[in-house]
């Protein structure tokens, strides 16, 4: 472990410097990236290779954070082609394995093209972060011109590998993994929409500041009572200086064009999907947006509800077909207030952020009509609906409750943002078995209907299979915040046997709730679970009913207990944890209760029940003199 004060640079787009001095300690680690050596895939016209220099793997020993590359991957990818038309291909960083927390791990690309031939993947201007888990990103499309003779064209690449250098403790990156792959496949442009890859590397990167707000937010809370005031405040203008440089490059894209239109990204009202090429009434004009560019795909607008801004129609014969990847599609349109009509989603694989930061300046009603799409091979869709409507009173999505989900494993950070002054949600997510693949449900309803004075109305998420599921941290934090009437979530049935980490799963919800429950937690299986810390931070703050039954909880493997009450329930007559008093015990003992072990901590068990009301240390009066507190 090599621990070290550094001196943090951090230099944003939008030239903000800010110097700050904070104790970092770094873990080294080894990670492998594999290629695929020799591939040939045979195409239409030709064929097409791909070789790696140095063999296939790359292993990186004893590596610590730096803003230089740790190690990079070079490869030639060689296109014969006998055809007059562009031979494409598209080129994929397939992440097997990526333990590291989000965006630790990012990547850089750049392409060279010697012989002039087609055009290479479009290099990337900055390092692009990687998302934690198994995933697949799409790298971009290349083309290969004709070509004479057997020896083909060529297109170099590197592919740069960055373990990025955080202004926070990274300790929790200590003996990670991560193991990935380039794969190359056949680019047919084919007829459907076209992608928003341009899009998506700026819209990632709003996402990284976001996250390391996040982080910063966090440290700054870890840290409050032990550092100083001036490192305290270097933590929080750090934290403003991230949220300024997600809102600086969120404008940025406000004035981008939309789709390869001449309509800037904040002047789009409404989109409509419709099965036909016939121009809608009132057209204004139209435009090409097919991936071929043979003007199969085409978009019509005219004038909305006032002269500056756009309702958009998409149509197509048979119906739009989607990209393959629609991830960032339609994200960031500000003003966007409705989507409708089908669009045809059945081979599309991923749609991550595909409408987050949508309808933020949507005043009255957000509404996407999304019924009838076809998502049964989605495996992400991280994000997806983030950040969306927050402008608007009014927020619903309607027909997601007859989607099949059941190939998904990323649900994160779905909802997370959105609806915060809509004043009472209703969504149905009756998904049931459906859910038995999804991995990763973290921050799912982080800071959700934020200011829904009326309550959220979550239907059919009991029922959901959570099998598979492993992280649920921060899944429901600050969900409802604000809200006035009860809160109540019925989770009981919640299959949590593989699940590692609930860190902050219920942090600050309904803190103004006059009643807060999340059911009959009592038969939840968190043998697994080493991460309970700030799972019910101030939870239910105001309510003058907390009640929890933990009863049967097996806390062995857990480390990190810190704040799991801190504050909850704090001005409850009514305070109860069932299961977490032993009132048989009149020993200092490991056990609360029958089954909370709670040897592993890494901090003083004292620490689980800090900053609790008085009436909930009356109701844990026998644990706390049996630990000493």
């Amino acid at each position: 472990m090599n621990n070290q004060n550094k001196i943090m640079v951090i230099f944003f787009s939008l030239s903000i410097l800010l110097l700050v001095t904070v104790g970092i300690s770094y873990a080294y680690f080894t990670a492998n990236a594999a290629g695929e050596t020799g591939t040939t895939i045979e195409v239409t016209g030709g064929k097409m290779t791909i070789e790696f220099n140095g063999g296939e793997n790359i292993t990186i020993a004893q590596t610590i954070p730096s803003t230089n590359p740790i190690e990079t991957k070079y490869f030639t990818v060689t296109g014969i082609n006998t055809t007059e038309l562009d031979m494409g291909y598209s080129l994929y960083l397939v992440v097997t394995n990526n333990t590291f927390d989000n965006y630790a791990i990012q990547y850089k690309l750049n392409g060279q093209n010697p012989g002039s031939s087609g055009t290479t993947v479009p290099n990337n201007t900055e390092p692009v972060p990687i998302k934690s888990g198994a995933n697949t990103t799409l790298l971009g499309k290349g083309t290969f011109g004709h070509s004479t003779g057997a020896t083909g064209k060529i297109h170099t690449y590197s592919l740069e590998i960055y373990f990025a250098d955080m202004p926070f403790e990274q300790n929790i990156n200590h003996e990670r993994s991560f193991n990935a792959r380039i794969h190359i496949s056949e680019y047919s442009t084919g007829d459907r929409l076209i992608s928003s890859l341009d899009l998506a590397e700026k819209a990632k990167k709003i996402n990284m500041y976001q996250y390391m707000a996040e982080m910063v937010h966090k440290e700054y809370l870890n840290k409050v009572n032990i550092l100083d005031s001036e490192a305290l405040g270097n933590l929080v203008t750090l934290e403003e200086n991230y949220h300024d440089a997600a809102s600086s490059l969120r404008e940025q894209i406000n004035a981008t064009e939309f789709l390869d239109t001449e309509i800037p990204r904040e002047k789009v009202e409404s989109i409509t999907f419709i099965d036909t090429l016939v121009a809608p009434n009132g057209a204004q004009d139209s435009v090409d947006v097919s991936e071929s560019q043979n003007g199969s795909v085409m978009l019509w607008y005219k004038q909305g509800s006032t002269p500056d801004l756009y309702e958009i129609t998409i149509g197509q014969t048979g119906g739009v077909r989607a990209p393959i990847h629609s991830d960032f599609l339609f994200a960031i349109l500000p003003n966007l207030s409705s989507v409708s009509g089908t669009l045809l989603t059945n081979d599309t694989k991923t749609m991550s952020y595909m409408f987050t930061g949508t309808g933020y300046n949507t005043m009255d009603t957000y509404s996407l009509n999304l019924s009838g799409w076809n998502t049964s091979n989605v495996t992400d869709m991280s994000g997806m609906f983030s950040d969306t409507g927050n402008g608007a009173d009014e927020w619903e999505i309607i027909g997601i409750n007859g989607w099949n989900v059941s190939n998904v494993a990323d649900m994160s950070k779905m909802f997370n943002g959105s609806a915060q002054i809509a004043d009472s949600i209703s969504l149905n997510l009756s998904w049931g078995e459906n859910t038995s693949n999804v991995t990763d449900m973290s921050g799912m309803f982080t800071s959700f209907g934020l200011n829904a004075t009326a309550g959220i109305t979550l239907t059919g998420i009991n029922g959901w299979n959570t099998s598979k599921v492993t992280n649920m941290a921060w899944m429901f934090s600050e969900m409802a915040k604000n809200t006035e009437v009860a809160f109540n979530l019925n989770l009981n049935s919640w299959n949590t046997s593989n699940v590692t980490d609930m860190s902050g799963m219920f942090y600050d919800t309904a803190t103004e709730t006059s009643s807060w429950s999340v059911g009959t937690l009592a038969g939840w299986n968190i043998a697994k679970v080493n991460n309970l810390s700030s799972m019910f931070y101030n939870a239910g703050a105001s309510a003058s009913t907390f009640i929890l039954n933990l009863s049967g909880w097996n806390t062995g493997n857990a480390t990190l207990m810190s704040d799991m009450f801190f504050g909850a329930g704090y001005d409850a007559t009514n305070w109860s944890i069932d299961g977490t008093d032993d009132p048989e015990s009149s020993e200092d003992t490991d056990i609360i209760g029958n089954n909370w072990q709670v040897f592993k901590l890494v901090h003083s068990k004292c620490d689980i029940f800090s900053n609790i009301s008085l009436t909930a240390q009356a109701s844990l009066t026998d644990t706390l003199i049996n630990w000493g507190c």
